[in-house]
């Protein structure tokens, strides 16, 4: 009995074997279009014909923010520390240019603070970036808004630009 399995397995192996060989399609080199279509400003693709290549596109995002007491400076005004965190999630290398702060005390603007620092991000990562912002007025941290601009360029040097606005600083979940 065992010796008819072994034949058995053996027969219906050389069976298939012939069917496997020679009968697959090719494996395309390239990826292809089976339809027409047209999506935005890419013009349709004949059916068969390569996939357009695009670049990646750069997509800087303002992950989140924090803004901390620090001391009162030498001059009487108030400093806190802003720290950013700024993820690059598009796939593609960014240079962050300059940041725009803006901090605010209900509808009074307590300190407008830019920083033009080259900074680089790679394609697919996350950085922080730390200043300080100086304002006249102390006010708790809990009680102010802040409004952040990103300007950077992706990399083949277009300029772009990103904005959050954040309150709620000290705040904990827990």
């Amino acid at each position: 009995m065992r010796n008819i399995a072994n034949i058995f397995v053996v027969v219906v192996s050389a069976a298939l074997l012939p069917s496997c060989r020679g009968n697959t399609p090719p494996i395309p080199t390239t990826p292809t279009i089976s339809t027409s279509s047209t999506s935005g400003d890419i013009p349709p693709a004949k059916s068969g014909e390569p996939c357009p290549i695009t670049p990646c596109d750069s997509d800087l995002q303002i992950v989140s923010m924090g803004l901390q007491d620090t001391e009162a400076s030498a001059s009487g005004e108030w400093l806190y520390e802003a720290r950013v965190y700024l993820h690059e999630r598009g796939g593609a290398n960014v240079t962050v240019t300059n940041m725009q702060l803006q901090v605010a005390f209900g509808s009074n603007v307590l300190a407008n603070s830019r920083v033009d620092r080259f900074v680089s991000i790679p394609a697919n990562s996350t950085i922080d970036a730390a200043f300080a912002v100086a304002c006249s007025l102390h006010v708790a941290v809990a009680d102010l808004k802040a409004d952040l601009t990103v300007d950077f360029r992706d990399a083949e040097g277009t300029p772009h630009s990103v904005s959050a606005s954040f309150s709620g600083f000290g705040y904990w979940d827990y």
